[in-house]
Parts: structure tokens; C-alpha cells; sequence
């Protein structure tokens, strides 16, 4: 049976409105992706007990013989790349050094809107000391984040990142440029 004129027709059509409409899907979901945001560490500053804001290697109590817990202040600043807003649940720090997790800290759930950085300061109370001789100093955070568009939020998406800070030949923590 050979398709009449009227058939082709018909046909291409269908054929066009599918283009057409998977077209526009295409575009609709492109424009939908989100980045994730950039995390960048910044003004680590492990305190000495002298004052000032010097690095210290250890703080060591000489009364005891013990070390003692060392304040660690670093600022967190986040960059949200799209247009679309963030939703950041409890984001939570964890501060490591050779796999021994020296303490904890956590960032209330907040609010990012499209194309703007926020300044997060942070202070970490270290449970155990903290040594230039042995090595990197970890950094991880770990939280989940939904993207706002209109008003819909997306899903949660998990986010997991990792900081190392190396040791320099003066035996100072140094975030690198």
C-alpha cells in the first residue's frame, strides 16, 4: 500500500512537532543543570598562646607536660556560580591531620542567592594538638544543599570536599595562592 499525499504530509508533520518539542526540552533541561558551588579556605590561623596571631607549632603547657587545646580560625568563603539561589543545610567541618581527626565544627543552615559569595568565619576548638612535623593539615566539609529556581526547590544533593594545607620549609601551616 503506497501512502498518499495527504499521509506524507501528515507524517512530516509529526514528525516536526516531535523535533520541535524535544527541542524545547533539551533547552528547558540545559537551562535547569546547576554548578555547585565554590568553597574556597581562606585566613587559617592556628593562634599561639602569646597573643598576636602567629602560627603556632604546638601549645604546650609546662606545668603539665601536656598539650593543650589550640583554637583554629579559618574563614570559608563561598561562591554560588548560578543564577539560581542555594539552600545550604548544616554544614559540618571536620579538621584531620594523618588520618587523627583533631576536632569538629558546624555552619547553621543558611541561604545563598544567585551570583554572590558569603564569608563564613569559623573557630574549631582542636581536641589534640596541632604539629607542624607531621605534615598536611585536612580540612573536610560535608553537607547537602538545595537549588532554589522560582519558587521549587530541587532534591538534596550531597556535597563532599576536602582541604589539605601543607607545611612550609618554616614550619608554618600556609594556604597556597
Amino acid at each position: 500500500m503506497a501512502l498518499t499525499n495527504e499521509h506524507k504530509e501528515f507524517l512530516l508533520w509529526i514528525f516536526q512537532a516531535s523535533a520541535i518539542l524535544l527541542l524545547f526540552c533539551a533547552i528547558i533541561r540545559l537551562s535547569l543543570i546547576a554548578k555547585p558551588p565554590i568553597v574556597t579556605l581562606t585566613d587559617l590561623t592556628v593562634p599561639t598562646n602569646q597573643g598576636g596571631n602567629g602560627f603556632s607549632v604546638q601549645v604546650h603547657d609546662e606545668v603539665s607536660q601536656n598539650y593543650t587545646s589550640t583554637t583554629v580560625v579559618f574563614s570559608l568563603v563561598i561562591t554560588n556560580p548560578n543564577k539560581k539561589g542555594i539552600l545550604y543545610d548544616e554544614t559540618k567541618l571536620i579538621l584531620s591531620q594523618n588520618g587523627s581527626v583533631l576536632g569538629r565544627s558546624s555552619l547553621s543552615p543558611f541561604y545563598q542567592s544567585g551570583r554572590s559569595s558569603v564569608s563564613n568565619p569559623v573557630l574549631l576548638s582542636a581536641d589534640q594538638s596541632i604539629s607542624a612535623e607531621n605534615g598536611m593539615l585536612n580540612l573536610g566539609l560535608e553537607t547537602t544543599i538545595r537549588y532554589r529556581i522560582l519558587n521549587w526547590t530541587t532534591k538534596r544533593h550531597s556535597l563532599s570536599l576536602e582541604a589539605s594545607v601543607p607545611v612550609d620549609e618554616d614550619g608554618i601551616f600556609s594556604i597556597g595562592e
